[in-house]
């Protein structure tokens, strides 16, 4: 169990920085989509340095599981901002125009644990694949 108290802002970079993670291979594409989400979100509207916020954030949780990190995540978050956090996820892992057996297994697990509708889960999906077109 993670120790630390968790904000929803928090929580959202966290299960982001766990979909980067999951497939053991960290993609600079996937870390610019992040930083590039975090500015432009009105969620993180007092995070000034994205980089210095998530390298700040990893640190803070290094060395912890991705699934006791992802577990403690969606216990911080409210069900609304469960589907914001799983669109974030769905954007972090089609940031490189593939998606690993990894990555798959993690959207659906997060599915499942935030309780997000599966119809609902496959609209957020499309739309996400819809604006990551090249």
């Amino acid at each position: 169990m993670i120790k630390n108290k968790i904000s929803k802002e928090d929580a959202i970079s966290l299960i982001s920085l766990c979909a980067i993670q999951v497939d053991e291979h960290i993609k600079t594409v996937e870390l610019e989509k992040l930083v590039h989400m975090i500015s432009l979100s009105p969620l993180f509207k007092n995070v000034k340095n994205p980089i210095e916020y998530l390298s700040t954030l990893n640190s803070t949780f290094f060395g912890n599981e991705v699934g006791v990190i992802m577990d403690n995540a969606i216990e911080a978050l409210p069900q609304a901002l469960r589907e914001t956090a799983y669109a974030w996820a769905c954007e972090i892992v089609m940031a490189d125009s593939e998606i690993s057996q990894e990555e798959h297994t993690y959207l659906n697990l997060l599915v499942k644990k935030m309780n997000i509708p599966g119809e609902l889960a496959r609209k957020i999906s499309s739309v996400v694949s819809i604006l990551n077109r090249k």
